[in-house]
């Protein structure tokens, strides 16, 4: 009997969680991104996400455009970053020495991986022309205005900056629709800075 009364009571939690669920979900707004909906009964929105792969090639971040194209996804999803405004010089300066390195300070490096603006005009035209979404995670300020000058469809916080309340809120004062990655964090710490939003 007890093991029956216990199954019941964990059978009536699980309902009363699926139905709070239920509920929440109805709340939900949909989104809207270029002309992609978002939301409960849509079908799923898919980033490819570029980052740096491109390895600082405007070439090779083509093809993978193409490849995100054939592959069905929605967008397309680079990183963007103003690296005097997102770095201090002591960072910069700092000897890099790996494998993966492409260049002898991490400021070299970085360089290496970053388009200009003129190179990510370049690709967002391309993608427009492969009829696929182009946006980027803006990493700092700066960033964040090139890519809203561009007109994206969205801006992208990296969890690395998630907790970047003043990035976030100039982000919500654009009016453009933001994603915050949350990554592995714990998300109590949102709690008190999203009811700014």
């Amino acid at each position: 009997m007890k093991k029956f009364l216990l199954r019941m009571a964990e059978y009536n939690c699980m309902e009363s969680s699926i139905n709070k669920l239920s509920q929440m979900n109805a709340s939900i707004p949909r989104l809207i991104i270029g002309n992609k909906i978002i939301g409960e009964g849509n079908p799923v929105f898919f980033i490819a996400e570029i980052g740096q792969n491109h390895q600082g090639d405007v070439n090779i971040a083509k093809k993978l455009i193409d490849a995100a194209k054939e592959s069905g996804a929605d967008c397309v999803k680079l990183q963007k970053t103003d690296l005097n405004e997102k770095f201090t010089k002591q960072i910069l300066d700092r000897e890099y020495n790996s494998p993966n390195s492409w260049g002898r300070t991490y400021g070299e490096h970085k360089q290496y991986l970053e388009f200009s603006e003129d190179q990510f005009l370049e690709l967002q035209q391309y993608a427009k022309c492969k009829d696929i979404l182009f946006t980027a995670s803006a990493m700092d300020l700066k960033s964040l205005d090139f890519l809203l000058n561009i007109d994206v469809p969205f801006v992208k916080i990296g969890s690395g900056d998630s907790n970047n309340i003043e990035l976030i809120m100039k982000a919500a004062q654009s009016e453009v629709p933001i994603i915050i990655s949350t990554d592995n964090r714990k998300t109590y710490h949102f709690g008190s800075e999203t009811k700014r939003f």
